[in-house]
């Protein structure tokens, strides 16, 4: 009896998840026109299916959507194996904070550096940063610092010479693939973009 009830309940999670999971993928693909590709790769499109399974999280299921949007529109250059075991360790806390650290918003520092010193430029464009991920997150220090922590050791964030966080060349790879809506939304290198 507690077998069948404990099969029910596995199986209504998944039928929801399926359901959230194509719901979302068709979302995406309708924003960005796309239709389902004859030339979608199948393996692909099952190995996105079989990972994702059992996710419930929107935030998560979220990540799954946009990569298998791109399978089944043929879009999948940029979709790498590893990118499966990057969105499996990720909390939904995790994937929120990364998405914000990719976003162009942050890098939005013009208006703000405007009146400020040269020399109080990386400092104050490190306080702006730290306050617009506090706000966009709704979290503390304290709970960030864990999100951090969990993203650097995936290698997606590192630590700038300038002692704040950005996204990794593999971050960024992986917000391009994963979170962008198109190449236009990837985010630059503020090291490397002027060489």
């Amino acid at each position: 009896m507690l077998e069948r009830l404990v099969d029910s309940i596995w199986d209504k999670g998944l039928s929801y998840g399926r359901r959230l999971l194509f719901q979302k993928t068709a979302d995406k693909m309708h924003a960005a026109g796309k239709p389902v590709s004859e030339t979608s790769s199948p393996r692909l499109i099952a190995d996105i299916l079989r990972n994702a399974d059992g996710v419930t999280d929107e935030t998560i299921m979220d990540l799954w959507a946009s990569l298998l949007a791109k399978a089944a529109t043929g879009d999948d250059k940029n979709i790498r194996p590893i990118y499966f075991d990057l969105i499996s360790k990720l909390s939904p806390r995790d994937a929120l904070v990364f998405s914000i650290l990719g976003s162009e918003e942050i890098e939005d520092t013009k208006e703000l550096l405007k009146h400020v010193s040269p020399v109080m430029i990386p400092s104050t464009k490190r306080l702006h940063r730290s306050k617009f991920i506090q706000t966009n997150s709704s979290m503390n220090d304290y709970e960030l610092s864990f999100c951090y922590d969990a993203l650097e050791r995936l290698g997606l964030v590192e630590m700038n010479h300038q002692n704040y966080r950005q996204l990794s060349i593999l971050g960024r790879g992986f917000y391009q693939t994963v979170c962008s809506r198109n190449q236009e939304d990837t985010p630059s290198n503020p090291d490397t973009e002027n060489i």
